[in-house]
């Protein structure tokens, strides 16, 4: 397998695996630290909630259901307009 190049999880040695998810959850920690921080100073009352499963999909309906989150915000467009979708 070439350096850099992707695999199963199921290929590689637990310790490389455990790693990278450690090193990933530690980024993603930073970066809703940043965006709660944006949040604060914009007055706007935000909180970070994240959860870790195989199916993105069904994580993010547990959480919304689990928080009676009203609004959620996902990613970025790369246009300066952002879509705004309201939660029933």
């Amino acid at each position: 397998m070439a350096m850099g190049a992707r695999a199963p999880a199921s290929k590689l040695k637990e310790s490389i695996v455990r790693e990278y998810r450690e090193n990933e959850r530690q980024k993603m920690q930073k970066t809703l630290d940043d965006y709660l921080l944006i949040c604060r100073q914009m007055g706007v009352r935000a909180q970070k909630v994240y959860t870790e499963m195989d199916c993105i999909e069904k994580g993010i309906v547990d959480l919304i259901s689990q928080h009676d989150i009203k609004k959620l915000v996902m990613g970025a467009a790369a246009e300066k307009q952002y879509k705004k979708y309201k939660l029933h």
